[in-house]
């Protein structure tokens, strides 16, 4: 699944008072999967409630996840997103544009238009990513 870790105007507290099907999208992991307002317009509704000008930012179909097979003996596959949407897509720090895509892996973050800060929410860093999302299949 993908795991929301912050959102644009909300508090700490405001955030963790989400319920957690808005915090956590869930996906078959042997099926590609399409996120974005057109598939999960709640979620992005709830999380950008304060400042739904953002919602501009995350496209109706805005990236795909889908399972690669890994290598004989390396220990399963992985994630692949592909950028769906004009706006970019930003994959463990790295923008993906248009049609572009990048393997993920468990722990990295995935954010619509802005760059995460390497430290967390938890370190007391000041984050200013639109919304972002971490990667936490098994």
């Amino acid at each position: 699944h993908l795991e929301c870790i912050y959102a644009e105007g909300l508090s700490p507290d405001a955030f963790l008072a989400l319920p957690a099907d808005v915090r956590r999208l869930k996906m078959d992991i042997g099926e590609a999967v399409v996120f974005g307002r057109g598939s999960h317009a709640d979620a992005f509704e709830a999380l950008l409630a304060r400042d739904v000008g953002l919602l501009q930012y995350v496209s109706r179909k805005h990236f795909q996840l889908e399972r690669v097979e890994g290598e004989p003996g390396s220990g399963g596959g992985r994630l692949r997103v592909t950028n769906l949407s004009q706006n970019v897509a930003v994959v463990a720090q790295q923008p993906l544009r248009t049609g572009e895509s990048a393997e993920v892996r468990d722990g990295d973050t995935l954010s619509f238009a802005h760059t995460v800060p390497e430290a967390s929410p938890a370190d007391g860093a000041a984050m200013d990513p639109t919304m972002s999302e971490r990667t936490t299949y098994v």
